[in-house]
């Protein structure tokens, strides 16, 4: 049965039926993958979102360090270490299969892993070298400094 057929036969009105109904779920698909796409562009963007607005370290003399995380919603974390409790600050390099970057993290007494200072950040090692230098200082720690970690990006001519 060809198309001018079922056109002028009872069927017609069937036939008109399916093929609006076929032009409207066409249109459907193209608005669903509009909004397909939306949502994927915003699950990308929450993706992408750092809720982290700063980090910060406090050294309290004869009390002990408070590392502080500070999120754009207000809200702040904090842990407090208390100084009998840290045996020396450690810089570490970090490499991972896609990146390198340094971390500065607290030895603790009684605990098995390191804590780190800056958790969310990575901030570059010119940044660390001065903290790490300081809580060596409060701690009164012999930290010994080796020519790559106090000028870190000396060229040498």
């Amino acid at each position: 049965m060809s198309m001018k057929s079922m056109l002028r036969g009872a069927d017609s009105g069937f036939c008109c039926h399916t093929l609006a109904w076929f032009s409207f779920s066409q249109e459907g698909l193209s608005t669903g993958s509009v909004w397909s796409i939306a949502f994927g562009i915003l699950v990308a963007k929450c993706l992408q979102y750092k809720p982290v607005k700063k980090e910060s370290v406090v050294i309290m003399p004869t009390f002990g360090v408070q590392l502080e995380i500070h999120f754009w919603s207000g809200r702040v974390h904090r842990r407090f270490v208390p100084i009998g409790k840290i045996l020396k600050p450690l810089l570490n390099e970090c490499v991972t299969p896609v990146t390198c970057y340094w971390s500065l993290a607290l030895l603790l007494r009684d605990e098995e892993e390191l804590r780190l200072v800056f958790q969310k950040s990575h901030p570059p090692v010119k940044m660390l070298v001065p903290v790490w230098k300081a809580l060596c200082k409060f701690l009164n720690s012999g930290c010994q400094t080796s020519s790559a970690v106090s000028e870190p990006n000396r060229s040498e001519t």
